[in-house]
């Protein structure tokens, strides 16, 4: 029986130098490309009256460029700030679906003491070029998402923690026609081996 190809992505290569300007700070500038064969897109089904009514994939081959930075900053085990974010280039005449040109992430922690720490953690993402069937396509609107939590380290290896995902209710667009969930609560336990 045949199959579809899978996914596949043969080079991967990325370089880039670090910088530590200040012994709390290191910063990370980096360039890289990467081929994928045969990358799976979503294209949604439209009826008459413009409902989705089926998702179909398929895929293409693609390469992609990017540049990207990221900045690591930690003050006496109080506070670590983590940012950063690509941009992604594609070659000239190519429509590229389903990926945006860009997208950046920051985590800041702070520890109130040796128990208690508070973070937010936080995704955003440029507009995504979204496929409609047959022929046409729509930008589906930019992601922003804001999350903070809080964390209580009963011992060395075991902590408990509350988070409140995207804050904003913002139904982020996963697919043409798919949204996110909106604002959620996560309750956990983390432990560390």
């Amino acid at each position: 029986a045949w199959s579809e190809p899978r996914a596949y992505t043969p080079v991967d290569a990325q370089i880039g130098f670090k910088l530590r300007p200040a012994r709390t700070l290191l910063i990370d500038i980096y360039g890289g490309y990467a081929y994928h064969m045969n990358a799976y897109n979503m294209a949604a089904v439209l009826d008459k009256n413009a409902t989705v009514i089926d998702y179909q994939l398929w895929q293409q081959d693609l390469q992609q460029w990017k540049v990207g930075a990221s900045l690591h900053y930690h003050y006496r085990d109080i506070v670590e700030v983590n940012v950063g974010g690509n941009y992604y280039f594609y070659p000239p005449k190519t429509t590229i679906f389903d990926r945006p040109n860009w997208d950046a992430h920051a985590r800041i922690e702070a520890h109130i003491d040796t128990k208690w720490s508070i973070y937010s953690e936080n995704y955003f993402a440029g507009s995504r070029q979204a496929y409609i069937a047959p022929y046409h396509s729509e930008m589906l609107r930019p992601i922003v998402s804001l999350n903070i939590g809080g964390q209580y380290a009963i011992n060395r290896w075991l902590a408990v923690y509350a988070q409140v995902n995207d804050y904003l209710n913002r139904k982020h667009d996963i697919f043409y026609g798919y949204q996110s969930q909106g604002i959620h609560f996560l309750l956990g336990v983390k432990w560390k081996f």
